[in-house]
């Protein structure tokens, strides 16, 4: 992978702690909305994307 892409290894090792955050914040944004998301509708939206 450091061939493919020309990137230190220190620079490699920075992927997986940035995904994790990357998760954090989004499972903690989800959570602060939850109780405000109108969850028929939500499920509505869901349904019909994943149709399209």
């Amino acid at each position: 992978m450091r061939e493919s892409f020309g990137a230190p290894e220190w620079l490699l090792g920075l992927v997986a702690p940035a995904g994790t955050v990357g998760f954090v914040v989004f499972v903690a944004a989800a959570g602060a909305v939850a109780g405000r998301v109108d969850t028929r509708r939500l499920l509505l939206v869901g349904v019909v994307g994943t149709g399209v």
